[in-house]
């Protein structure tokens, strides 16, 4: 593994569908693809471990961090499935634990 690596929607998901036990995203924001590989785990998993992290501003949005439609899924399936979703207003960093 090399010292940096390029992370994008394709590797998250992947990472996300692989998840056994625990997912820990912190992220401005997320893309409707994310957040559909998060609900397809969370359906698949009832043991699964969510705690998700995001940006609610709408700035998020326009500085191409994510979509409105993937906040919109993140707050369903946070109702839907009982996992954590919480605001940092000004997260520009983005971190995805999963095992």
């Amino acid at each position: 593994m090399s010292t940096f690596q390029e992370v994008d929607d394709t590797t998250l998901v992947t990472l996300i569908d692989q998840a056994q036990r625990r997912i820990v995203l912190l992220a401005p924001g997320v893309f409707a693809v994310v957040a559909q590989a998060l609900g397809r785990r969370l359906a698949a998993s009832a043991r699964l471990q969510v705690t998700v992290i995001i940006d609610p501003e709408e700035d998020v949005c326009r500085i191409g961090y994510g979509d409105a439609v993937g906040l919109e899924l993140l707050s369903r399936l946070a109702s839907e499935y009982g996992f954590a979703l919480m605001a940092q207003p000004g997260l520009r960093v983005g971190v995805l634990l999963a095992d």
